[in-house]
């Protein structure tokens, strides 16, 4: 048996920080980089008024305000750190500060900016609005609301403010504080002075034309365009455009309060399961006011790519969220983001950004593309090194470079939309379907389907997925920006695992569900696809489709774990809490002769993630599996070797379908047999698992308070194992060293 994402690989390398070659798309519209160029398929022209096509309008002058407070940008160090944002005061209503921050060496002048926020529980109720305090100053905010706790209080939203003029290299406080709600509208159906036209020339095929305007008045005036944002300060609709085959454009139009607009133009060529699809060859040329460009292509299907246009150029400023808060909200997992970055690994982003193109259709932008490959991966583990970075430092650098790979998330084919409902491929309405290629030829529509209709090319523009090793480039980007597309990325990936996995008895149909992603799966592979799955249940637009469908999902696969413990921990006695529901290389079997550890504290970080999203279910699990991962660090006593807690692999049964060994002792003598005793060194032990190992400690003491966690992290940090940062240390991978229990 074989996922879609292709065959799995052994880890038995350090987890170093590693350099990859750039790879570039087939296009011919190359733009010059440097850090200060915009990201993520942003046009780099200002598209300017022209006669000859209507024009872009001029935005209106921002309302007179005081000065605001601004300061200094903090001076460099060797050891970029958290942000220093001030906390809220509760008495002051306030909930949350940021920092707007300009880098530039000329003032930033007055606009408005959309971002993303996270909130603690019962901090701003649903029916409130929000005021943000910049500088000193009080301005409106929008709060476009996407999902709410359980006590109806915001969870997420999509924030839009106009920020004042910001002077050269400073930056102001803002502090965002409860209001009254906002009310009034932006009216997409007045376009005035909008203007974008899209024309693509398939070869052997048919030419398009359309006007982005009307197309958009067109359907929202028939209500069929969706809005993501919709309020006093900005509405934001999207029409979709259906071309030939597999091929559809996709716009999400936002106007702001003064007049200015902002287009991300989406081309997908990723609609499934129809008569029609599969590689095109096409030229694409984007009118946006008096600027054009051209984009010759060869797209494989099931991939995309997008740019975004604004009428009044990229926003320059550096939105500066609080780390600390975001842990303590359940967005992000509890990071050590107190130790800081250091500054030669940011320098090293901006030296990345200055060469090549990240801005090309299909630029692969240092994501590992044949991910079955093991090693420094930067891209792989609970998230990715660069948003990790991105987390810790807040700096605009690491920003930029996440947001080029949130980019090229887009160019991984995975990306299998169902057009006829809307949503992306889903057991709902393919139960059978399975995307690896030998699904079988499926039938256009049909829900009996096996297999696509049009298969996956091999290694498609140097492309070959893998579920164990699958980057998570997606979700960050969203949670900082609030944007439609990065959700779409994150969604489109869920579907890509659960529609990847193999729909069989002793697989995706396992427990009586349709949706199983554990039971065979190697277990990192399963911890990532819930992962995504998670993310889009936790995070995802309240009363959607689709997050209603990862949310069963989610529990679905949760429930099936906890149905299972029962057996597992009768069989594996006094040592119990490893999942074994699927051996190393994902066969369906229940245990193999011996278990990777970290392998279970992957899915230790999923699951910890899950129960800070509030999944009382994964907390279950993650309990029941404290048992055995802290328990190899403080059963010494009981014969256990506490170095071999994170050694490569350990003993459980001697002979593959044997009984398991039950005691701490037979486990010990189990792992000295197949060769993996540390000893009183550390032999096995020569790559990340030290630092994985630290990091289930942390997340265990983190999510269930648990002070063996906190007393075998204390051992680990004093024997030194290999490549354990100390808590004080800079990290060099933030995506995997969490925060020390205290």
């Amino acid at each position: 048996m074989k996922q879609q994402f292709g065959f799995s690989h052994f880890i038995r390398f350090p987890f170093l920080l590693g350099l990859f070659s750039l790879g570039l798309g087939a296009c011919n519209f190359k733009v010059a980089v440097t850090p200060d160029t915009p990201p993520l398929g942003e046009d780099p022209v200002t598209a300017g008024p022209s006669a000859s096509d209507g024009g872009v309008t001029t935005p209106t002058t921002p309302p007179v305000t005081p000065p605001i407070v601004v300061n200094p940008l903090p001076p460099q160090t060797n050891v970029v750190s958290v942000p220093s944002i001030a906390r809220p005061s509760s008495a002051a209503g306030e909930v949350v500060g940021l920092i707007f921050q300009n880098n530039k060496t000329t003032a930033l002048p007055a606009r408005y900016v959309t971002f993303g926020q996270p909130f603690l529980k019962g901090k701003v109720p649903a029916t409130s609005g929000l005021l943000a305090v910049i500088g000193g100053v009080s301005f409106p905010v929008q709060m476009d609301i996407k999902t709410k706790y359980p006590d109806n209080t915001v969870k997420f939203a999509v924030l839009t403010v106009q920020h004042p003029v910001i002077p050269a290299n400073s930056q102001t406080n803002v502090r965002l504080k409860t209001d009254a709600l906002a009310t009034g509208e932006i009216n997409l159906l007045d376009l005035t002075g909008y203007s974008m036209r899209v024309g693509v020339a398939i070869q052997r095929r048919s030419n398009f034309q359309i006007d982005v305007k009307e197309r958009m008045l067109s359907e929202l005036s028939a209500n069929r365009a969706s809005y993501w944002l919709r309020g006093p300060l900005a509405s934001q609709a999207r029409v979709q455009v259906p071309l030939v085959g597999s091929m559809r454009l996709v716009f999400d139009v936002t106007k702001y309060a003064d007049g200015s607009y902002v287009t991300d133009a989406q081309f997908n060529n990723d609609i499934a399961m129809s008569a029609d699809g599969g590689r095109l060859d096409y030229t694409a040329q984007v009118t946006h006011g008096a600027v054009s460009q051209t984009f010759s292509l060869s797209h494989p299907q099931y991939m995309q790519w997008h740019r975004v246009y604004y009428s009044n150029g990229r926003p320059g400023v550096n939105i500066q969220h609080d780390p600390t808060y975001m842990i303590q909200s359940g967005a992000v997992l509890p990071y050590n983001v107190g130790a800081g970055v250091t500054k030669t690994i940011l320098d090293g982003y901006a030296t990345r950004l200055s060469t090549g193109d990240w801005t090309a259709p299909f630029a692969i932008n240092n994501v590992a593309q044949y991910m079955p490959g093991t090693g420094g991966r930067p891209d792989i583990g609970s998230t990715t090194e660069f948003n990790g970075t991105w987390i810790a430092t807040q700096s605009e650098i690491a920003r930029d470079i996440a947001l080029y790979q949130a980019d090229t998330a887009a160019a991984v084919p995975w990306h299998y939309f169902d057009i006829a409902n809307n949503v992306w491929l889903n057991t709902t309405h393919y139960p059978r379907l399975w995307t690896d290629g030998r699904g079988g030829q499926g039938v256009p529509r049909d829900s009996n389907s096996g297999g696509l209709v049009q298969q996956v090319e091999a290694s498609p523009l140097g492309w070959s997925p893998d579920s164990a090793h699958q980057p998570d480039l997606s979700f960050v980007p969203y949670l900082m920006t609030g944007g439609r597309y990065y959700l779409d990325q994150v969604t489109a990936q869920a579907s890509a695992n659960i529609m990847g996995y193999w729909p069989s008895v002793d697989a995706r149909l396992r427990g009586g569900i349709k949706t199983n992603l554990i039971y065979g799966n190697q277990l990192r592979g399963a911890a990532w696809g819930l992962r995504h799955v998670a993310q889009v249940a936790n995070f995802g637009v309240d009363g959607s489709i689709e997050t209603a469908y990862y949310k069963k999902v989610l529990k679905e696969n949760l429930d099936y774990v906890i149905s299972e413990i029962p057996a597992m921990q009768a069989e594996q006695g006094q040592v119990y809490g490893y999942l074994a529901l699927g051996s190393y290389g994902g066969n369906p079997t229940r245990y193999g002769p011996n278990t990777p550890p970290w392998q279970q504290d992957f899915m230790i970080q999923a699951l910890a993630m899950m129960a800070l999203g509030g999944s009382t279910e994964a907390k279950t699990i993650l309990r029941w599996m404290s048992n055995f991962r802290i328990g190899t660090f403080v059963n010494e006593a009981s014969g256990f070797n506490p170095r071999n807690a994170i050694t490569y692999l350990i003993g459980t049964t001697g002979v593959s379908g044997a009984p398991v060994y039950k005691t701490w002792s037979d486990l010990q003598q189990g792992t000295v047999a197949a060769g993996q005793d540390n000893g009183t060194g550390w032999a096995n032990s020569q790559g990340y698992y030290g630092m994985l190992g630290a990091s289930s400690l942390s997340l265990m003491y983190y999510v269930l308070g648990d002070p063996r966690a906190k007393t075998a992290h204390e051992w680990l940090m004093s024997v030194q194992a290999p490549f354990v940062p100390l808590p004080t240390e800079p990290m060099n991978e933030p995506n995997q060293v969490m925060m020390a229990p205290r």
